[in-house]
């Protein structure tokens, strides 16, 4: 009965790739909206340890088909797009983390420390 929740994921991403692939839509999304739907929307998985380990692998798999979908040569052609989208987007964060830390009291490392966590966590939008 272990082995369950695993053979629900894996039979609901290969049902919602198949359905999403006659949309064009991307895999990753039907992965991600599988997931949704049998675990909080349905509630037809409970998470597992087996189930939790796998979600994990499954995460840096997907971070690494990502990493390996990016084309770095075309970054050359908008480096100054990016610049200008790149720093307000960096230091912004930066400053409001930075403030937010030095406004509850924390110790100037600790307030440049929660900057760098919110520039980092923006950076992603880019």
């Amino acid at each position: 009965m272990e082995y369950l929740p695993i053979f629900l994921a894996l039979l609901a991403s290969v049902l919602f790739a198949t359905a999403f692939r006659r949309f064009h839509l991307p895999w990753v999304l039907a992965l991600i909206s599988a997931g949704v739907v049998i675990g909080p929307g349905l509630n037809l998985v409970e998470v597992t340890p087996t189930l939790a380990f796998l979600s994990e692998i499954g995460l840096i798999f997907l971070m690494f088909m990502a990493g390996l979908e990016t084309n770095v040569s075309s970054f050359k052609h908008f480096t100054a797009n990016i610049a200008w989208l790149a720093i307000p987007n960096s230091l912004i964060p930066f400053g409001i983390g930075a403030g937010i830390g030095m406004a509850f009291g924390f110790d100037l490392v600790a307030a440049l420390l929660l900057g760098a966590i919110f520039m980092s966590s923006s950076i992603a939008v880019i």
